[in-house]
């Protein structure tokens, strides 16, 4: 079983992503796990140890800059995807170079593009 966690304090995108991940990765065994922030989504990582996690940058409590930096800490084998409203080029390059997601994506994401990304994530982890 390969287990998710989806970061995001925009409830409706959070289940919409969660619903999405799991209809489509139900016969891979994806598990997927779901917190409102940062700080929840530190706790869950701690129990569950999730293989990848799909983050917002904008969130309360704990933003997504500093929950990147946190999973890295806590397990490097975890991987990122980031999911952000922030479309700017600026951002896009500053997260890719301090942060180093796995993936950086911008909302709104394709569901085709975003469930893809993740099982190819999760391929390449099973070949390491």
């Amino acid at each position: 079983m390969k287990k998710i966690l989806v970061v995001d304090d925009h409830e409706p995108l959070r289940k919409a992503v969660k619903l999405l991940i799991e209809s489509k990765g139900k016969k891979l065994g994806y598990k997927v796990f779901e917190a409102a922030n940062g700080r929840e989504a530190l706790e869950i990582i701690t129990k569950k140890s999730p293989e990848l996690a799909i983050v917002d940058l904008m969130m309360p409590e704990v933003d997504g800059y500093t929950l990147c930096n946190e999973i890295k800490v806590i397990n490097s084998e975890i991987s990122v995807i980031i999911l952000t409203a922030k479309t700017d080029r600026a951002t896009a390059k500053e997260v890719k170079l301090h942060y180093q997601p796995d993936k950086f994506l911008t909302k709104p994401v394709d569901n085709r593009v975003l469930f893809e990304t993740v099982t190819e994530i999760l391929e390449k982890q099973d070949v390491k």
